[in-house]
């Protein structure tokens, strides 16, 4: 059921809605008598289908086109009448709503093919991953998953992971590779509903649906325990390296609150944790040792 609600978007209530209403369009057509029975369906069948090649405005004209033909076939057959008012105007509104909302999701459809299809942040890989949205395409993510967070009332966590890299011996090539080893772990650990991203090559993260910050530490803890058995390849000296010995790994989170109540802020507040937990850990290491007494 979670993975069903945080899988919820806008997009579907225009389906939900014309599943609902083409059935009982269907209904109340065929209730009609013959042979306006027969014309009302065949109009809730030419509508629907019609409206799957237009827009939403399309949809809407040929709703009210259908149901001009459907109000014209009962004038003349004389089932006008005030006793078939109530289920003529139900068949009419529910014609005209089924144009619109068909046509709205065929419409949004072509769009979201459009956007795929042409070249941009978004359809490029990231920093040799295959999977990581770019910092552009993420914040629009993320802005999509906190209108829904707030709408559902559930907990949101932005979760960002800073790679520092501690082996000065390893050159550009060596270094992309530990990033890419690094993104391709988060990849492979996160959940089916989290959504992972890349803001530089040393910062990668990801969205985590329906989880509070105490959720997201479960979350995060397996990608760091995976960390310590990564590796990658070093091809100018033709091995293979252990990521925790040529880098560290710094976490931020940042869980959706009243102050932090946009992608924007949410995004600036994990990477400044995880940059907060890299001071720590330099401090820590640059502290004078303690003696015994």
């Amino acid at each position: 059921m979670r993975r069903l609600i945080s899988g919820w978007t806008d997009e579907h209530v225009p389906i939900a809605l014309a599943l609902t209403v083409a059935p009982v369009a269907g209904a109340v057509a065929a209730s009609a008598p013959a042979p306006n029975s027969l014309v009302g369906v065949g109009a809730v069948i030419a509508t629907a289908l019609s409206a799957l090649f237009l827009d939403a405005f399309g949809g809407l004209v040929m709703g009210v086109g259908a149901s001009a033909v459907v109000i014209l076939a009962m004038r003349l057959t004389g089932n006008w009448t005030p006793r078939s008012f109530p289920t003529s105007v139900t068949l009419v509104l529910s014609l005209v709503v089924l144009g619109w909302l068909v046509g709205m999701i065929s419409g949004g459809i072509r769009e979201r093919r459009e956007r795929v299809g042409s070249p941009g942040p978004t359809a490029a890989p990231v920093f040799g991953s295959l999977g990581l949205l770019a910092a552009d395409a993420a914040e629009d993510r993320l802005d999509e998953e906190v209108l829904r967070a707030r709408r559902h009332h559930r907990p949101l966590t932005v979760v960002v992971v800073l790679l520092s890299i501690t082996d000065r011996s390893l050159d550009a090539a060596a270094r992309d590779a530990a990033r890419r080893a690094l993104a391709r772990l988060i990849e492979s650990e996160l959940r089916d509903t989290d959504v992972p991203f890349a803001l530089a090559p040393d910062q990668v993260g990801a969205i985590l649906p329906e989880t509070d910050v105490a959720e997201a530490l479960e979350v995060v803890g397996p990608i760091l325990d995976a960390a310590t058995r990564a590796r990658f390849a070093v091809r100018e000296q033709d091995e293979r390296r252990d990521l925790v010995d040529c880098a560290e790994l710094h976490v931020g989170f940042a869980g959706m609150s009243e102050q932090l109540a946009d992608a924007t802020t949410l995004l600036e507040a994990a990477q400044a944790s995880a940059w907060a937990d890299r001071g720590q850990g330099q401090d820590s290491r640059h502290a004078a040792p303690e003696t015994a007494t």
